[in-house]
């Protein structure tokens, strides 16, 4: 009977936790953001540290390489200089590698150091 009691039990703590799973972050329509310092440019990537996790789920200070092959954005992949500040529209999956990387990215866009898009 002890025994019985003991599973139930044990049955009841895993059930809410079970529930816990986010399936959005599966998604691949789901866009996620953050704003990050450029810590180096090159012709096909940056790379920058995260200073606004947004609604990303990635830590501040994370590194994360951005390709421009694998932007998708019509309005094109703005150029960089080390010290600047962009947002990263993206969407699928963060590649957990370091740096970080993205499987898709939707929008760059350059912002000042309060992550406020600028016209630059």
């Amino acid at each position: 009977m002890k025994r019985k009691l003991f599973f139930i039990l044990i049955l009841f703590c895993l059930l809410p936790v079970s529930g816990c799973v986010q399936k959005d972050c599966e998604d691949e329509n789901v866009q996620s953001f953050f704003t990050g310092e450029i810590k180096e440019s090159g012709e096909d990537y940056i790379i920058c540290e995260v200073n606004d996790s947004g609604n990303s789920g990635i830590s501040e200070g994370a590194y994360v390489y951005v390709s421009r092959n694998n932007a998708v954005s019509s309005d094109g992949f703005p150029d960089f200089e080390t010290g600047e500040y962009a947002r990263i529209v993206y969407g699928g999956g963060v590649m957990e590698t370091y740096p970080l990387r993205l499987s898709t990215v939707y929008a760059v866009y350059k912002t000042d150091k309060t992550g406020k898009i600028t016209n630059d």
